[in-house]
Formats: structure tokens, C-alpha cells, sequence
């Protein structure tokens, strides 16, 4: 029987993590099938032998894509060159390798809203947000809103939007555009991409974890890494302003200044000498918007 949904996750170097994410999926209680497909990296610890292991003891549910080359580091993408062209269901839901669900009824709780609300793109949960088995936070919006357009995603990054918690039509990423590949990254665009059909709806139950990796230790490396990234993002978002049907100019340039305001910080946080820190301060404090250079302050 076909699957309604495909679990797509990708993995690398997850060994402390993966088994909970396999649990996460092998729990779930549906009354429709769905089919688990994981693709790894070339891991370099014991991730890929962990995929082995779950694909031995469930043959029926697994569809394993174990790379001996690393595939990200050639510029390659998994998900849209090897995970998603694999996916049979009506629906993927996504989930790294690094983060897990909570629910046994997630799946069926998200297909039963998807089912009702069919003018819905996809929909999202409540997540926790944990550094280890420490409980740092929660990753859900802020505001009461139940649907997410492309003007929401810009306004915060789609920080609201956990990516382990997404659920959405799996056609609408089978002929994706050029611009989602211009983007350094995959979960932002593929957010606004999908809002690009219809809006993203929220559903206030918690489901899953994040993994938050603490990254506060920052090199000049490092620094020209985000720098690249930055720059990078900037020119997607300039191209997705041409692509995109919405009347979202002023969205997009508030991302743009919230990518600014955090590629500032991250200078800010990597020197140390605090007339530089200031001097940063005055120097861009009033180039962009005002609010995120102030709450990014208390940060030096």
C-alpha cells in the first residue's frame, strides 16, 4: 500500500543522537502507512551502522541512502537530490538526524489537520528546545496565530517554524525553483517556497526536541565563514524578491536587516578590544533597524 506520509531525515555524524530520532519514528500511530527514509553523509562515528541496525529489524518501513562520500561538502544537497525524489507520500514530514519526537500521534495528528484545512501548504508544532537533557526553551510563535504567511517567515527568519516539526504536500517540492538552490541554506527558503502555494498552519501541541549545540566559541575563521553566509543570503533574498508573486517588498527588507543586525553581532562577539566593539556599535546603529542593533547590544 502506498504511504500517505515519507519520514525524511538526514544524518551526519549523529551517533549520540540517532536512535532516539529512529524511535521517534518507529513509535508512531497511525491508521494510514507511512515509510521512514534516512540518508547519511558518511558519517565518521557509528550513525551509519545505528541505519543498519533499524533496517535489519524493520525492513518494511525503511528506505536507507548510506553515502560513502560526503556529499554536502560537494555542494550537493541530500534532501532535494537524494530524499525527496525518493518520497512516495502524500505528505513528508522532516526530522534530522540530531532531533526527535515527543508524540506517538504526531503524524496522525498532523495529516488529520492537512486533511481539513486542505488550502494549508503544510503545518508545524511546538517543539522543545534542549541543549543535552537540559530544557532551554521552546520553539512556537509568540503570538497567538494560527497560520503563517511569507510575510511571517521573513519578520523572524522562521525561527517560529522548527524544522524537525514541518509537515507539508510533498508535490510542491518535486519541480522546486532555481532560486531555492541560489540559497546557502535549506529550511528557510523551502518555508517561503511553500507559502508560495498557501499559508503554513500551526497546531499548539509540542511534539518533538530541537538539539540546540551551544556555538558560542568564535574564530576569524569562523567569522568569514558567516560572512560568506551572510552575503550569501542576501542574494537569495534579492532573487526571491523577483521570484515570488507576494507583495512583500518591505518583509524582505526586514530580514535583510535582521541578517545584517546578527552578522554585526557575531563581529561584535568575535573582538576583543572594546573600542573596536564600540566603535562597531556606533557605526551601525542607525544603518538598520534600531530595535535589533539594541537587543543585540547586551550581548558584547
Amino acid at each position: 500500500m502506498k504511504p500517505v506520509v515519507s519520514i525524511c531525515c538526514i544524518t551526519y555524524n549523529h551517533q549520540k543522537y540517532i536512535r532516539k530520532a529512529l524511535e521517534g519514528f518507529i513509535m508512531q500511530k497511525t491508521n494510514f502507512p507511512f515509510e521512514i527514509i534516512i540518508h547519511d553523509d558518511a558519517s565518521k562515528d557509528g550513525t551509519a551502522e545505528i541505519i543498519k541496525e533499524y533496517e535489519k529489524k524493520y525492513p518494511s518501513l525503511f528506505i536507507t541512502i548510506l553515502q560513502s562520500e560526503n556529499q554536502w561538502s560537494k555542494g550537493i544537497k541530500p534532501s532535494q537530490n537524494y530524499v525527496w525524489p525518493k518520497a512516495k507520500g502524500k505528505y513528508i514530514a522532516l526530522c534530522e538526524g540530531d532531533d526527535y519526537w515527543t508524540d506517538p500521534y504526531k503524524l496522525q495528528k498532523q495529516v488529520d489537520f492537512l486533511s481539513i484545512h486542505e488550502n494549508l501548504s503544510g503545518c508545524f508544532h511546538a517543539t522543545l528546545r534542549m541543549e543535552g537533557a537540559t530544557t532551554i526553551g521552546d520553539i512556537k510563535p509568540r503570538k497567538k496565530q494560527s497560520i503563517f504567511l511569507s510575510k511571517d517567515i521573513l519578520k523572524n527568519n522562521g525561527k517560529e517554524i522548527a524544522t524537525c516539526s514541518l509537515m507539508f504536500k510533498s508535490h510542491l517540492v518535486a519541480n522546486l525553483p532555481k532560486i531555492y538552490f541560489e540559497s546557502p541554506v535549506g529550511d528557510f527558503p523551502l518555508k517561503l517556497v511553500l507559502c508560495e502555494d498557501g499559508p503554513i498552519g500551526y497546531i499548539n501541541d509540542c511534539m518533538g526536541v530541537y538539539q540546540f549545540k551551544n556555538q558560542n566559541s568564535w574564530s576569524a575563521n569562523k567569522l568569514l565563514i558567516f560572512e560568506k553566509h551572510y552575503l550569501d543570503m542576501i542574494s537569495f533574498l534579492d532573487s526571491y524578491e523577483n521570484w515570488t508573486s507576494k507583495d512583500i517588498a518591505k518583509y524582505i527588507k526586514i530580514n535583510k536587516s535582521i541578517r545584517k543586525a546578527e552578522y554585526i553581532r557575531l563581529k561584535i562577539e568575535s573582538s576583543n578590544n572594546l573600542k573596536e566593539k564600540v566603535l562597531l556599535i556606533l557605526k551601525n546603529i542607525w544603518s538598520y533597524n534600531i530595535y535589533y542593533t539594541l537587543v543585540n547590544i547586551k550581548k558584547i
